[in-house]
């Protein structure tokens, strides 16, 4: 029997391959590609105003191209003390911290923007560094039919980058999951995909196709 063929709509590969991950330890019996693996893929414009707008938006768009399943994704992380930001331009946040720095790469933009966050937290034990990552998914499909979901991972801020595993704020978000005591760069991809934001909205998402 085919598993059903669905297109991750996103050309970020370190997304792609977490959302394969946590599929599998799901036991999601589908074909998760790339979007890459699609040539003259369009590139899409993020205009929504939530992570669940952008989400949808992006998986109707490739849906629609290819007529196929496609599965859009938009994520953030929430700093309280910082007025929630980065939250839904944390990409275009990371994007300017490198800029800032004259950085050439996205991993030294990213270490920018860790920084950054870091250093208007100031040092301080006692100031709120409570934050959070969100995570909304959409499944659209040829038909029109679009399902989403969403979910969260509360955590904190920590002082310093920490850990080399994961991608974008991990090395300085340090889940409650695990007492504050680690920074997901330093859990591991593993111990990552049993709690994080993208785990919890993908769960949530089969289980809501599944009651349909």
């Amino acid at each position: 029997m085919t598993r059903a063929k669905i297109i991750v709509a996103t050309t970020n590969a370190h997304k792609v391959q977490e959302i394969r991950s946590i599929a599998e330890i799901l036991k999601w019996d589908a074909e998760l590609v790339p979007l890459s693996d699609y040539s003259n893929a369009p590139k899409v414009e993020e205009t929504g105003k939530t992570y669940e707008d952008n989400a949808k938006i992006k998986a109707v768009a490739i849906s629609s191209r290819y007529g196929l399943p496609a599965l859009g994704e938009d994520s953030g992380m929430e700093v309280n003390a910082l007025a929630k930001s980065p939250g839904l331009l944390s990409a275009r946040f990371m994007d300017k911290a490198g800029k800032t720095c004259g950085c050439t790469s996205s991993a030294c933009a990213q270490g920018a923007a860790n920084r950054d966050i870091i250093r208007q937290l100031g040092g301080s034990e006692t100031e709120d560094r409570s934050a959070r990552y969100v995570s909304a998914t959409c499944l659209a499909f040829p038909d029109g039919k679009v399902f989403c979901a969403k979910g969260e991972c509360k955590g904190r801020i920590a002082d310093k980058e920490r850990g080399t595993s994961g991608f974008g704020f991990d090395p300085i978000f340090m889940p409650e999951d695990y007492d504050f005591e680690q920074t997901f760069g330093e859990l591991g991809q593993r111990a990552k995909d049993s709690i994080s934001h993208r785990r919890r909205a993908l769960e949530a998402l089969v289980a809501k196709i599944a009651r349909k």
